[in-house]
């Protein structure tokens, strides 16, 4: 904004008005477009136009836990500068906490409002005025907190539009949500011992039932992504050998270890060989040299850390000059083809 020592206007004015530009063709655009169409499959990965996802998309938790949920945008093809966000959950087993702003979209036109008796978030987020977004990325983070056993979905509303340069209708082509499982912890049922009665006539007194409550388990999985083919790498949490958590576009930073953290909240009990996380959307390109890769630092169970680099860590993704990428216990923390790690 210094130009030779003195402050260029020109360029602080072109700026607000660029801003002030989106936000009004948003505004217009959204009495004229076509409603996106909501589909419940996973990511819509089929469909050729800008998609809204969440992720991951499920969550199993307990009532009185807090889970985060991120917003997904992915343009394919086509260069966003805005989009309307409306986001509608069920407020009497879900709670929403707060927003956080990402940094695909980072300019607010329109503050997040959280509206907990209707169930309903919105907000409005732009590009910097030189700055339209191709690609895949991350437009904000929800935290939500449990407040009943439910099984419900947090989706995008048909208000969600987005505005797409050269074209004048909404731009999105579909979106997907997350599924949201909340149960009550279980109990198991303890029977005291029988008293061994001898040399008297007295009845064999009834066992007593005693409850006893288990919290079950809390997983936490920090994973750093690095790009390849624009796109960043994709990442599943399995508990006995069944999906339970979902990320798309695991971005963070493999270089400086700054890692994303991903939490599942298990209703049961979980010891690490029934974990699996694995690696979806490999990609490498031998001409450019552009190869998506996974880097999983380490699960975490109930506080008890459980490294991937770990002797006891079976690989079925990790590459090595000997073996490539077939199975073995690779001590990688890096998954660089489609596969997964065994705890």
């Amino acid at each position: 904004m210094v130009n030779n020592g003195h402050f260029d206007f020109g360029k602080v004015i072109f700026g607000i008005i660029s801003v002030v530009i989106l936000s009004a063709g948003l505004y217009i655009t959204s009495f004229y477009v076509k409603t996106p169409k909501i589909i419940s499959k996973d990511y819509a990965v089929e469909s050729q136009g800008p998609i809204l996802a969440m992720s991951p998309n499920m969550v199993s938790t307990t009532p009185g836990q807090t889970f985060q949920i991120g917003l997904i945008l992915d343009t394919k093809s086509s260069t966003a500068s805005a989009v309307q966000l409306e986001v509608a959950f069920d407020p009497g087993i879900v709670k929403a906490n707060s927003v956080v702003i990402g940094s695909f979209l980072p300019v607010i036109l329109r503050q997040a409002t959280i509206d907990n008796s209707k169930g309903l978030i919105d907000l409005t987020l732009g590009c910097r005025p030189t700055e339209p977004k191709i690609g895949i990325g991350q437009l904000a983070s929800i935290s939500f907190t449990a407040l009943s056993s439910g099984d419900i979905n947090i989706n995008y509303t048909d208000k969600s539009q987005l505005a797409v340069i050269g074209l004048s209708t909404n731009g999105l082509s579909s979106s997907t949500g997350v599924r949201v499982v909340t149960v009550v912890p279980t109990t198991k049922i303890s029977i005291s011992p029988i008293p061994i009665l001898t040399n008297t006539a007295l009845p064999t007194p009834s066992p007593t039932l005693t409850p006893i409550a288990t919290d079950g388990s809390t997983v936490e999985v920090y994973a750093a992504g690095q790009m390849g083919g624009g796109k960043y790498p994709n990442m599943q949490l399995l508990i006995d050998k069944e999906i339970v958590l979902e990320a798309f576009g695991v971005a963070g930073n493999p270089a400086s270890r700054q890692f994303i953290k991903y939490t599942y909240h298990s209703p049961l009990k979980i010891i690490p060989k029934q974990i699996r996380v694995r690696f979806t959307n490999d990609y490498h390109n031998f001409r450019s040299g552009s190869d998506r890769n996974l880097m999983v630092d380490k699960i975490v169970i109930d506080k008890v850390s459980y490294q991937s680099e770990a002797q006891n860590v079976y690989s079925t993704g990790s590459w090595s000059k000997s073996l490539g990428c077939r199975p073995g216990r690779k001590q990688s923390e890096w998954l660089n083809c489609n596969g997964y790690f065994q705890y």
